[in-house]
């Protein structure tokens, strides 16, 4: 399957302030609603705590309208009630019954980057209606044309000549003032960097590359708003940052900015991706990107040691002393292996690369080198992405541990599990990776963050809880998961969430890719001083399809029929696949919220 189709990504975040009194088990979010009586919302192990729905601009019904998947999710540091979110949302694309073929499904080249705010600590949430290009007003085949209308998605990509596609993150930053300098006392930066393709005649093409790598931006004063991001024009043009060339393309670009004013690099923003040979002969390569004015301007590093084969991914993260540490995962002719290099120089220069473990996986049928599905034939891929946080201290830095965490799915004794490597010296060297998630749970897409005072680790994946299936005919149920713990206290690890239960089959993959699931890449999870934030793709409201179960396994076998029409042989809200996300907080009592004053003895630093 083509790389650009098999992505996705936008979430939930922190309360600002902890009740010590509340119950262990789950402090309770600023949503304020009680926790659900275990099992009253689906079958399964016991479902517990708050949620909200994110993707709240979504249709439950019209795939692939329906589909969204991949969510990343930042918090501003300055301003810890403040949440964006982002994730593939095919909000903006027709049903499938507007094309000629009505089982194809396909996306048309519309924006699929969706982008979602919340302004009360993850209690609610908004997705912005711009204008732009969209196909969402199609109701019937052979009339449906790219066309100007609203959009939920990041906007002014087609005044660039591209559209926004795969693999979108965001991260908030401070902004630089007229002298360049950076300070929070200037407000905030939301960065949203994604993948872009070229837009046909008279809008594109923007790009000589098959797929780019953009970042958008946008600014509060001294926060973002309700109405600051209401308003289009406040978001930025799209900026290139990695435009490899003809016949090459970017892969799961991840954005970064230096988020510790006692950084000496304060400010400075990274997006890492995977550069590779889309219609030419190429070794993949891993390369960052830097911008030192806010994503205005981008210089172009390679990373020494980042050649790699086959599909792969890479994480950056900055320290409280600036140092860049940058992850990735390559995949070899016998098997996968996991990269670590470190820079202190804002990637001029590179540390040579260092293993972190070989031969990492997390798929049932025992197959590490091919992406393999988690739950069943032609189902939901498992993919073994590590995520990676830093005790940084943001936003002033001056608490900061600079612990370092990282959470991958590997198969353990036969069992896929979310195992936790740490390293206390800033990557000199790393523990032996541990289980922690919970020993009934078949993991997929684990994601952690470590508070920024380095107090308290969270963790968020998903569980499925049925064996692998040989066929389609039985139930492929699936929940989300989040943990805490004490940090250094492996067994404080507690679970706080347990989500609702869904069934995978509801799930399936746009641009003519029906006949397989969709989850998508990755979940996420952020933290602040008093709790944590996870976001991950949900199908509690998805329906299953019989007449696509059916086509699924006979491409299985190795036929190849026509799809069926979701529209017509399935029920609407087949495909819908949510956006959802839940916040817990914190396992240590020793918390306090974070000032925004500014440190006159210390330029850029906030003070708390």
């Amino acid at each position: 399957m083509d790389k650009r189709l098999i992505m996705a990504m936008a979430v939930l975040l922190i309360s600002a302030c902890s009740d010590p009194s509340n119950s262990p088990s789950h402090t309770p979010s600023p949503m304020g609603s009680r926790p659900a009586t275990p099992g009253e919302r689906g079958d399964g192990p016991a479902v517990f705590g708050d949620d909200a729905l994110v993707s709240v601009g979504s249709p439950a019904s019209s795939f692939p309208r329906n589909w969204q998947t991949s969510p990343a999710l930042a918090v501003d540091p300055s301003h810890p009630m403040v949440l964006a979110a982002a994730a593939q949302d095919g909000i903006d694309a027709a049903p499938c019954s507007a094309w000629a073929n009505a089982g194809d499904c396909p996306l048309g080249n519309v924006g699929f980057e969706g982008i979602y705010f919340s302004f009360d600590g993850g209690a609610s949430w908004s997705q912005p209606t711009y204008a732009g290009l969209t196909r969402r007003n199609c109701v019937s085949t052979g009339t449906c044309e790219l066309e100007p209308g609203p959009i939920g998605t990041v906007p002014h990509h087609e005044e660039v000549g591209v559209f926004s596609s795969y693999n979108s993150t965001v991260a908030f930053g401070p902004q630089p003032g007229p002298d360049g300098t950076f300070d929070w006392a200037n407000g905030t930066r939301l960065y949203h960097a994604h993948q872009v393709e070229n837009l046909a005649a008279p809008y594109g093409p923007g790009t000589d590359s098959v797929i780019a790598t953009a970042v958008s931006v946008l600014d509060g004063q001294p926060a973002l708003t309700a109405t600051v991001v209401a308003d289009p024009a406040n978001w930025s043009l799209p900026v290139l940052a990695t435009d490899p060339g003809p016949g090459l393309g970017t892969w799961t670009p991840f954005v970064w900015a230096d988020n510790a004013a006692t950084s000496p690099y304060f400010g400075t923003v990274y997006v890492c991706d995977i550069v590779y040979g889309e219609t030419v002969e190429m070794e993949e390569q891993v390369v960052l990107d830097v911008s030192t004015d806010g994503g205005e301007t981008w210089t172009h590093a390679i990373v020494p040691g980042g050649e790699l084969l086959g599909e792969d991914f890479c994480h950056v993260r900055t320290d409280s002393r600036g140092t860049v540490h940058l992850f990735w995962e390559a995949t070899y002719e016998d098997g996968k292996a996991l990269w670590y290099s470190r820079s202190d120089d804002r990637g001029a220069n590179f540390s040579d690369p260092s293993l972190l473990g070989s031969h990492l996986g997390c798929y049932p049928t025992g197959n590490e080198i091919d992406f393999g599905p988690m739950d069943g034939i032609l189902g939901a891929v498992a993919y073994t992405y590590p995520s990676i946080d830093i005790a940084n201290g943001a936003p002033n830095g001056d608490d900061a541990t600079d612990r370092m965490v990282m959470v991958t799915c590997e198969n353990t004794g036969g069992a896929q599990a979310a195992t936790l490597r740490e390293s206390l010296d800033r990557g000199a060297t790393w523990s032996a990776p541990s289980v922690v998630s919970e020993p009934a749970d078949r993991v997929a897409m684990p994601s952690v963050a470590i508070s920024p005072d380095g107090a308290a680790l969270y963790l968020v994946y998903l569980a499925f809880l049925d064996p692998w299936r040989s066929t389609t005919d039985e139930p492929r149920r699936v929940q989300a998961v989040a943990r805490r713990a004490t940090t250094g206290d492996p067994g404080s690890w507690s679970t706080a969430y347990r989500g609702s239960v869904g069934d995978a089959r509801g799930s399936a993959e746009p641009n003519y890719d029906i006949a397989e699931e969709s989850f998508a890449l990755h979940l996420d999870a952020v933290a602040a001083r008093d709790g944590g934030a996870f976001v991950w793709t949900d199908v509690r409201n998805a329906s299953v399809c019989g007449a696509i179960n059916a086509y699924r396994e006979t491409t299985n076998d190795g036929q190849t029929p026509d799809p069926p029409a979701p529209a017509a042989e399935c029920a609407a809200s087949f495909g819908n696949t949510d956006i959802y996300a839940t916040t817990i907080g914190s396992p240590v009592q020793s918390l306090r919220p974070v000032s925004v004053v500014k440190d006159s003895a210390r330029p850029g630093v906030m003070s708390s």
